[in-house]
């Protein structure tokens, strides 16, 4: 471990109940602060939509040429499946 991340990891320990930081790291395991665990909690819709527009963002950057991957990654999860039409149609799978 570098001198940065030792730093980091002592700062964390003595900190944890003082700063609050995200988390510490005990015994190779990650602690989270209770305090964070219940802002991801009550905010857990607002940070999932800024993580899902950050990997569309990646993706998109990183596969320049596919169009609209956005709309390709968020699948409408109503949508029903299209099975029964494919058989009534004669559509092979």
């Amino acid at each position: 471990m570098g001198k940065k991340n030792k730093l980091t990891v002592k700062l964390a320990n003595e900190l944890f109940d003082k700063a609050k930081p995200l988390y510490r790291i005990v015994d190779k395991n990650i602690e989270i602060h209770p305090d964070w665990i219940s802002y991801v909690r009550k905010n857990l819709a607002i940070l999932n939509a800024w993580i899902d527009w950050n990997w569309a963002g990646y993706l998109q950057s990183k596969n320049s040429s596919v169009p609209n991957i956005a709309n390709k990654i968020n699948i409408d999860s109503s949508r029903k499946a299209l099975t029964p039409l494919t058989k009534k149609l004669g559509c092979a799978n």
